[in-house]
């Protein structure tokens, strides 16, 4: 009798066992059919996969040339170029004066239906780039010997990082570009040019640093980014020919509002980041053994990038299509597309940062005996990256709302934070660690913040 009651038990076991099964088995085939008969998956697919490919090339190519690089340069050394490119890079945002997701966005809205329009964003968007990363080269050659009175080492260096203003103006015309790029969502073309960019580049900036030492490196680098901005200008010029537009350089002073009311607060928005970098960077490298501390900072955030680039792929996808959909007033593919790649964006930044924390010893030490103490650094950046891989969608979907002030007051918080942490760590000599640290607070604190504001505009 027991044992009829117990092969009835393990029956009724076995047939729950099916059932559940069969209703996982409804469930994903019904998830899959929802994503493969939706267009706007399908679309946002295919741009994931182009821009994917050209992102891994490129990145890859990026991160064996830093390491090889450092390796040339060793570790001191390396840090000076570290901080040169970080001062640089703090003066981009505001020489490209906001230009390039104001390209993105007013290209993404307009080129299905007003071509004039479009011809006069993207040549106020070339001529605004070139005297805006002007002006500002000018400026950053004379306030380097200031920004650098508190590094004893680095006063030598204030000649090379003048010649990094070539940097500079490049970097910025390139980031216009990119704008325009993106708007167009002709991501196949933009995957070409991007890998064509990310690996022609990596010769330059090797050989110059075996060749040229510090100032190699720098030419080198800036080699690499003209080598962009030529592949960057073929692809936007047949970009305008296939779609019979022009640029019109005559009548883009006609699309002057953009100016006031998208450029200006966008670049408020990116200078308040950018510069906060940059000054942490210096704060940093006042510190005994800064710069090598500077080095160890810089190559954890290069495997941060390197590692999470999926993420990243993924937003550079995502603000033309809000725009779109905002443009449009469509609100629920507007959230839907939101939430979604937030939350891809979520899994694969957990997933990649969870491998590479188990491989951080193996890649810290590619870059050379020197970086084997920056592991606690790159586990705690990672982890930073896994907040920022949210906060870059939220910064999206402020720029496609038109949200650009609020944006602006978002990163002066943002910038805040990161800077009182940075001195606080700074001031108990706590080197890479501290300012990883600084990140990781700031950045929760502002996706917060982010999130509030986002739910609350969409109601």
């Amino acid at each position: 009798m027991r044992n009829q009651r117990d092969a009835e038990r393990d029956g009724d076991c076995a047939n729950e066992e099916a059932g559940e099964t069969k209703r996982r088995k409804t469930f994903w085939a019904s998830w899959t059919r929802r994503v493969v008969s939706s267009q706007l998956a399908s679309r946002f697919a295919s741009d994931f996969f182009w821009l994917t490919v050209a992102s891994l090339a490129a990145r890859v190519g990026a991160l064996i040339s830093v390491i090889l690089v450092a390796r040339i340069l060793g570790a001191v050394v390396y840090g000076e170029f570290c901080l040169i490119r970080s001062t640089v890079n703090g003066f981009v945002v505001l020489a490209s004066f906001g230009m390039g997701r104001t390209a993105t966005k007013h290209v993404a809205e307009l080129a299905a239906t007003d071509k004039e329009r479009v011809g006069r964003v993207i040549a106020l968007n070339y001529v605004f780039s070139f005297i805006s990363s002007a002006i500002v080269a000018a400026l950053f050659c004379l306030l380097i010997p200031a920004l650098y009175r508190e590094i004893p080492e680095a006063t030598r260096l204030i000649g090379q990082t003048r010649l990094a203003s070539i940097l500079l103006i490049l970097s910025a015309t390139v980031s216009a570009q990119a704008g325009v790029m993106s708007g167009f969502k002709a991501f196949r073309g933009l995957a070409i040019a991007t890998a064509a960019s990310g690996l022609g580049a990596t010769p330059f900036f090797v050989l110059g640093a075996y060749w040229g030492g510090l100032t190699g490196a720098i030419l080198g680098f800036a080699s690499g980014a003209l080598l962009n901005y030529l592949i960057n200008g073929a692809f936007i010029y047949s970009q305008l020919k296939k779609r019979g537009i022009r640029y019109r350089f005559d009548e883009f002073w006609q699309e002057r509002s953009i100016l006031w009311n998208f450029c200006l607060p966008q670049t408020l928005a990116s200078v308040t980041t950018g510069m906060a970098g940059t000054v942490a960077t210096v704060i940093l490298a006042a510190q005994e053994n800064g710069l090598a501390e500077v080095a160890i900072f810089e190559s954890a955030r290069q495997i941060q990038t390197a590692v999470l680039y999926l993420p990243n792929i993924a937003t550079q996808a995502l603000l033309p299509t809000l725009t779109e959909f905002n443009a449009l007033k469509n609100k629920a593919r507007y959230i839907k597309t939101l939430k979604g790649n937030a939350l891809l964006n979520l899994l694969l930044a957990v997933v990649t940062a969870a491998g590479a924390s188990v491989l951080a010893p193996w890649a810290m030490r590619a870059f050379g005996k020197e970086f084997e103490g920056g592991v606690p650094t790159l586990v705690l950046l990672l982890g930073v990256g896994v907040i920022l891989s949210v906060c870059n969608v939220c910064a999206s979907a402020l720029t496609s709302l038109g949200a650009i002030w609020s944006h602006f007051f978002l990163n002066a918080i943002w910038g805040a934070l990161f800077l009182t942490g940075a001195w606080w760590a700074a001031s108990r000599g706590a080197g890479a660690f501290g300012l990883a640290a600084a990140s990781l607070l700031a950045y929760a604190v502002y996706l917060l913040c982010c999130l509030a504001f986002i739910r609350k505009r969409l109601g």
